[in-house]
């Protein structure tokens, strides 16, 4: 379930917390200070309550909000990512280009994930989105790569993440990353998590990527 922040980045995690206590997973997000109709103060909730968000959408008015540099601090030190849908941003906010707060949580250390959003209405699809990122914010081919592992890394799949605050699973680590034929005790893992053999199949998929150039 999405649901838009009002305004403030958090804005939601009261009825995000309700969704998922009877076991609908929510996703957060927020609008600009300048569409904001009523709260003269952005950024109400306290970190406290930020705090139980595991991923956060747009989160476009992060600059607005109460103690930001706290809470830029706060997600990049408990693993809350934020999720750019940058074509969206343009279309329904008109946050485009130096605007669009990517630096702000870039330079905080946020972990940080592209999305399309709807398609349907912002007329874009996820190659676009990292192309637009590209345009606007001239990512390396390393911060490329860390875009892609964290959309897997902070996804709604199932089981334990390959990666661990940067290193991959112990029981992995003495692999080449995504080798067809991963020795017994990595594979035997894999096997228990969706959401590492995903990650896997995509250290596949970049090593041969990188393998062409």
């Amino acid at each position: 379930m999405g649901i838009g922040g009002g305004g403030d980045v958090a804005g939601a995690l009261a009825a995000a917390g309700a969704a998922e206590r009877l076991g609908t997973p929510a996703e957060l997000g927020g609008i600009t200070w300048e569409r904001r109709p009523i709260d003269p103060l952005p950024g109400p909730r306290t970190l406290d309550e930020v705090a139980g968000a595991r991923r956060i959408g747009h989160g476009t008015d992060i600059a607005w909000e109460r103690d930001a540099r706290g809470t830029l601090a706060m997600m990049a030190a408990r693993g809350v990512a934020v999720e750019h849908c940058l074509t969206s941003a343009d279309v329904i906010l008109g946050v485009r280009g130096a605007a669009h707060p990517w630096a702000l949580y870039h330079d905080a250390g946020v972990a940080q994930v592209l999305c399309a959003d709807d398609e349907g209405v912002a007329r874009s699809d996820l190659s676009r989105e990292y192309l637009r990122a590209v345009q606007d914010f001239a990512p390396g081919w390393t911060e490329l790569k860390a875009l892609a592992r964290n959309a897997l890394a902070h996804s709604f799949l199932p089981g334990a993440s390959l990666w661990e605050r940067g290193a991959m699973n112990a029981a992995c680590r003495a692999e080449a990353p995504g080798a067809e034929r991963p020795g017994a005790a990595c594979a035997a893992w894999l096997a228990t998590s969706e959401r590492a053999r995903e990650q896997w199949g995509l250290e596949g998929a970049l090593r041969r990527f990188e393998a062409m150039w």
